[in-house]
């Protein structure tokens, strides 16, 4: 075994995104991007939809590392910038600037801990971040993404 979480081995991902990409394409709206990495925000999966928007790439990715690493949804970092009054400079994230706090980025919790971390991006935000949930949920088995306080 690779040591990763069963919801981290790749034919797992393969099937929940598959999944995902294929309800996205029957519900007549935008094309998705879609990422999922590991809880250091190292990329294990990227999908591009066909019609998807070539800027959602770099979305999907920051989306999905940014949960990750900062373990807590992308949407729930963007209320935390308005109320405490920062930045994404704040957190010191280098020269790679690579965290966003577009919702549609949710960590994946196992037992109190940060596995990993799942982006989408093509939608309107809030439907992106729905979307990302429905995925941690079906990587996850059961329950759903859940933010580590």
């Amino acid at each position: 075994m690779s040591g990763q979480p069963d919801m981290l081995h790749h034919a797992r991902i393969l099937r929940a995104v598959a999944d995902l990409a294929a309800e996205a394409e029957g519900d007549g709206q935008a094309s998705l991007c879609i990422a999922v990495c590991d809880a250091v925000g190292d990329l294990l999966h990227y999908t591009r939809m066909a019609g998807a928007k070539r800027r959602g790439t770099p979305i999907a990715l920051a989306k999905a590392y940014t949960a990750a690493v900062l373990e807590t949804p992308t949407s729930a970092l963007h209320a935390r910038l308005v109320r405490e009054h920062l930045s994404l400079a704040d957190f010191c994230d280098g020269p790679q600037h690579r965290l966003t706090s577009l919702a549609g980025g949710v960590p994946l919790c196992l037992e109190g801990r940060t596995v990993g971390g799942v982006g989408v991006s093509g939608r309107k935000p809030a439907e992106d971040e729905v979307l990302a949930g429905r995925l941690a949920a079906a990587l996850l088995g059961e329950g759903g993404p859940t933010a580590r306080d």
